[in-house]
């Protein structure tokens, strides 16, 4: 089965109102906030994915402010415990450590009766620093029409930035291979339906003008990766990791 590229989002304006009610009642808390992953993917990127939970992110030290924005202005709670898909595969580690110790996560209470097909079930309220994103730097982001301007997405740079610098920098201090094989998702999703040109590597050796143009664009430290990546030539996430700590070295 062949692709399908898209030129507007397969998810209606009314499904990203719906959506986005989270990320709007911060938002009117005063608090600014990015939308990653799915939603931000589909709204922004025309990626045909399904749209599973709502991750935003927000200034650090707003974590709180933010959930509490949520539950107050919408049929949101806490959640106590992590859900199953954001924990450690079991034959990896046996304590399962939840991939996201540092963010909120909240689920919708609403009676089943009155939900409405777009809502998402979940909300997660991440600090910016675990992703190493910085909300307040427009320069990394991008408004919606219809939305209002506190409400961002990440640029298709910043977006692959972020995804790399957390593959090959873990924030938990250790390699979490369920949250690695989402982000490298994430990852190969970009690299399908946004850079579309083909091939991607010339005959001469060369990438792709386009390809080219956004890996010059990437922090360097993060340029080894996604070359590998568009080659095919990695030769595994050890020597990808040594080869960014040596640039980061050089660069002081």
């Amino acid at each position: 089965m062949g692709l399908h590229f898209y030129d507007s989002s397969t998810d209606s304006f009314e499904t990203q109102k719906v959506r986005l009610q989270p990320a709007s009642a911060i938002s009117q808390a005063g608090i600014p906030c990015v939308v990653w992953a799915e939603d931000a993917l589909s709204f922004v990127y025309f990626v045909p994915t399904s749209l599973f939970t709502l991750q935003l992110f927000v200034p650090d030290e707003s974590v709180e402010a933010a959930a509490q924005a949520v539950t107050t202005l919408l049929p949101y709670q806490r959640m106590s415990t992590p859900m199953p898909h954001l924990t450690e595969y079991s034959f990896i580690d046996s304590d399962k450590p939840n991939c996201f110790p540092n963010s909120i996560l909240l689920e919708l209470c609403t009676p089943k009766d009155r939900k409405s097909d777009d809502d998402s079930e979940t909300v997660l309220i991440h600090p910016q620093s675990y992703f190493s994103f910085a909300v307040s730097n427009h320069d990394l982001s991008v408004s919606l029409d219809g939305f209002p301007s506190s409400i961002h997405f990440p640029t298709r740079t910043a977006f692959l930035d972020s995804i790399i610098t957390t593959i090959l920098d873990p924030p938990l201090g250790f390699r979490h291979q369920k949250l690695e094989h989402s982000l490298m998702c994430y990852l190969g999703y970009f690299i399908t339906y946004t850079l579309r040109n083909q091939p991607r590597v010339q005959p001469s050796g060369d990438l792709e003008a386009e390809h080219a143009s956004v890996l010059a664009n990437l922090k360097e430290e993060n340029r080894t990766f996604f070359e590998n990546f568009i080659r095919n030539t990695s030769k595994g996430w050890s020597t990808e990791v040594q080869a960014r700590r040596e640039i980061l070295e050089r660069l002081g």
